[in-house]
C-alpha cells in the first residue's frame, strides 16, 4: 500500500524537508527523513521482515524498527514507513549469501495475496500489519547504486558488475543554506550489494556580524581518519591556508585540497585531502668474484632479485653458486660474492658399472655407479605393471663389482567380485588380476525370471567390481485343485467334481471336499495332498467301495444330492408313474 505522491505533493514535501533542514546541524545519511518526522511524534514501531527465497523458503531478516512519518492525508490506523529506513534495513540485513532483497514490490501475507510495488521515486510505505515479506531474488553479480537528492528524488543511478569499483557522482546534488559534505560511502569502494544513498549535509554556520559582515566556516577533511580541521573567517576577505596544519598519511604523499583553497571564502565550504603514493626506496645489489664487481643492479623495496650475472670461472676452477644465499625479494642493500672451489690437480680415474632392470611394463633406463659401491635398494627405482604390487628386486648384490640385471618382482593384486540381488550379497568371491571372473549360480526369486547380470560380467578380473541380478516380473496365474469321486475299481463317477481355483505360489486348503458320504457307498482312501502350495493344476481323487447291504455312508449322512444312482431310481420312479396314468386313461376308454 505505497503512497503514489503527484508533484505538487511531492514539491510540499521537499519544500518542508528544506524548511526543517534549515534549524539542523551536520546530518548523517538518515537525516533527510528526518527532516519529515516531526519531534512529537516519539512513538516507536516494530516491523517484522522476512525474506521469501525461489523455493518458497521464508527466513526471518530482523525487526525493523521506526516511527511513522507525518502524513497531511494520514488514514487512522495506518503507519507510515519511510523508504529510507527500509531501504538501510535491507543494506543491513541481507538474504542469504547468492540472494539480493527485491524492493520492487513488498507483501503483506506470507502467501503473497496482499503487497504493493514499490519505485525508487516513492517516499514511503503505508502499513496496517506488523509484518513485511521482501522476495530474495537470486543474485546476479549486478547491483543497483542509486544516489538521492531527497526522498524520492534519484539524483545518479548506475548498474556496477560485482567486484567493480563504484564512481561517485561528480557533481554535487546542491541544497540551499547547506554545504554538501559527501556521500556515506568511501571513494573506490566496491560494488558487493545494491546501495541507496542519500548526501550529507553541513549547514552554513554564516552570521552576520554587528558591522553587517558574515562569517563562513571551512572544513578540512585529511581523509586519514584524524578529526576534520574547521576555519572560520569574515566573507569575501583573504583565506590565511598557513593556518590548516598540513595533514600526513602513513605510505602517501600529501599533494593538496580538493578543490583548492581560494583566495577569498564567499560562503562555506568543505575541503578533501589529496595523496599521491610514497614512492618505495632503493637499493643496490651488487655481484662479485674474486674481489671484482661483476655488475650492480638498482631495484625498488620488495621487488624480486635480479637474475644472477653468468661467471666467467677461472681454469682450474668450478662455481659453487652465491654467497650469501639469494634472497627472493629485495629489503636492503645486498653484495652476493660468487663461490669458487678448486679442481683437483690430476684427476683420478674411476671404474664405473651398468646396474640394468628387467620387468614390468615399463622400460627403466640402467643407470652407472661407481664399480664396488654399496647398492642402496631404497634408492632404486621401482617397476610398475598393471595389477600387481611391486615387491622389489631379485638377488640385489650388496655392491656393484662388475655390470648387471636386477629383476623386478611382483604379487598379484587381489579384488572383490559381489554379485547382489535386491540389495542383498548372493556371492561374493575374491579373485587375482586377469583371472577368469567367477561367478555364482543363477539366483531364484519367487513371482520372477532371472535374466542376467547388470552391468555385464566381464570375462577377465581387473578390478573390484559389483554385479546386480535383473529380474522379470513372471505373469500372475491361477492354479485349479480338483477333488473327484470315483468307484473303486470301476472309476466310476459318483459325484460332481469340485474345483478350486488359487493364485500360483499361495497356499490351498481343500479338506472340506474330502470324504462327503455317498449313498450306497462307501469311502475307501484319498490320493493326493489336501493341503499345500499352488505351484500347478493338481487333482485329488477320493475312492469309494459299493457298501453292503445293511450299512450306510461313510459319515452315517448322505451329502450328494447328484449322484448317478439317486439319478437312475429318480428316472426309474418317474416312467413308473407315467405307464400307471397310460393304463388308467386306456381302461376308461373302454
Amino acid at each position: 500500500m505505497v503512497e503514489k505522491k503527484g508533484a505538487e505533493l511531492m514539491n510540499r514535501i521537499l519544500e518542508a524537508a528544506t524548511a526543517a533542514a534549515c534549524m539542523l546541524s551536520v546530518m548523517g545519511p538518515s537525516a533527510v527523513f528526518a527532516e519529515e518526522k516531526p519531534a512529537g511524534d516519539t512513538k516507536e514501531h516494530t516491523l517484522e521482515v522476512t525474506y521469501i527465497y525461489p523455493d518458497g523458503t521464508a527466513k526471518a531478516a530482523g525487526e525493523l524498527k521506526y516511527k511513522s512519518m507525518e502524513k497531511e492525508n494520514a488514514k487512522e490506523g495506518m503507519t507510515y514507513l519511510a523508504m529510507e529506513d527500509l531501504q538501510t534495513f535491507v543494506m543491513k540485513h541481507r538474504p542469504d549469501k547468492g540472494f539480493e532483497a527485491d524492493l520492487g514490490e513488498v507483501w503483506f501475507e506470507k502467501d503473497k495475496k496482499e503487497g504493493t510495488k514499490l519505485t525508487l521515486e516513492d517516499t514511503d510505505v503505508s502499513l496496517d500489519t506488523d509484518n513485511l515479506y521482501l522476495d530474495a531474488d537470486k543474485d546476479d553479480g549486478n547491483y543497483d547504486i542509486v544516489f538521492y537528492q531527497a526522498p524520492g528524488k534519484v539524483f545518479s543511478q548506475e548498474t556496477v558488475k560485482a567486484g567493480d569499483k563504484i564512481q561517485l557522482p561528480e557533481k554535487d546534488p546542491g541544497k540551499d543554506g547547506y554545504v554538501f559534505d559527501g556521500w556515506d560511502l568511501k571513494e573506490g569502494t566496491k560494488a558487493e550489494q545494491n546501495l541507496y544513498l542519500y548526501p550529507k549535509w553541513t549547514q552554513e554556520t554564516a552570521q552576520a556580524q554587528g558591522d553587517g559582515v558574515r562569517n563562513v566556516t571551512l572544513t578540512f577533511d585529511p581523509e586519514n581518519g584524524q578529526p576534520a580541521q574547521v576555519l572560520t573567517v569574515k566573507a569575501k576577505e583573504a583565506v590565511d591556508a598557513s593556518a590548516i596544519a598540513e595533514p600526513a598519511k602513513e605510505g602517501f604523499v600529501f599533494k593538496g585540497w580538493d578543490p583548492e583553497i581560494p583566495a577569498t571564502a564567499d560562503a562555506s565550504q568543505q575541503f578533501h585531502a589529496v595523496y599521491e603514493k610514497e614512492p618505495l626506496p632503493e637499493y643496490t645489489v651488487s655481484w662479485e668474484m674474486d674481489g671484482q664487481v661483476i655488475r650492480t643492479d638498482t631495484v625498488q623495496e620488495g621487488q624480486p632479485t635480479p637474475q644472477a650475472p653468468d661467471v666467467s670461472v677461472p681454469d682450474g676452477y668450478v662455481f659453487k653458486g652465491w654467497d650469501p644465499e639469494i634472497r627472493t625479494n629485495v629489503t636492503e642493500n645486498a653484495v652476493y660474492t660468487a663461490k669458487l672451489e678448486a679442481l683437483p690437480d690430476e684427476p683420478q680415474a674411476v671404474d664405473m658399472v651398468t646396474i640394468s632392470f628387467a620387468g614390468g611394463d615399463q622400460e627403466i633406463a640402467p643407470i652407472t655407479v661407481v664399480k664396488g659401491s654399496a647398492i642402496d635398494e631404497s634408492t632404486l627405482p621401482k617397476a610398475v605393471k598393471t595389477g600387481y604390487t611391486f615387491t622389489g628386486w631379485t638377488n640385489v648384490p650388496a655392491t656393484a663389482d662388475r655390470d648387471l640385471t636386477l629383476t623386478a618382482a611382483f604379487t598379484k593384486d587381489e579384488y572383490k567380485i559381489v554379485y547382489r540381488s535386491e540389495g542383498s550379497v548372493v556371492k561374493e568371491f575374491t579373485a587375482g588380476y586377469g583371472d577368469a571372473t567367477p561367478q555364482p549360480e543363477a539366483p531364484v526369486r519367487e513371482g520372477y525370471e532371472f535374466e542376467g547380470w547388470n552391468p555385464q560380467v566381464a570375462a577377465t578380473v581387473t578390478g573390484g567390481a559389483e554385479y546386480n541380478a535383473v529380474w522379470k516380473a513372471l505373469p500372475v496365474q491361477d492354479v485349479k485343485i480338483r477333488i473327484q469321486y470315483l468307484e473303486e475299481g470301476t472309476n466310476k463317477e459318483l459325484h460332481y467334481a469340485n474345483v478350486v481355483e488359487v493364485r500360483t505360489g499361495s497356499a490351498y486348503d481343500v479338506t472340506r471336499f474330502d470324504k462327503p458320504d455317498i449313498k450306497g457307498y462307501t469311502y475307501v482312501k484319498t490320493d493326493g495332498s489336501l493341503t499345500g502350495t499352488a505351484d500347478k493344476d493338481a487333482t485329488m481323487t477320493v475312492w469309494y467301495a459299493k457298501a453292503k447291504k445293511g450299512t450306510t455312508g461313510t459319515n452315517g449322512t448322505d451329502t450328494s444330492t447328484n449322484t448317478d444312482s439317486a439319478l437312475y431310481i429318480g428316472l426309474a420312479a418317474a416312467a413308473a408313474v407315467i405307464l400307471v396314468v397310460l393304463l388308467v386313461l386306456k381302461n376308461r376308454k373302454k
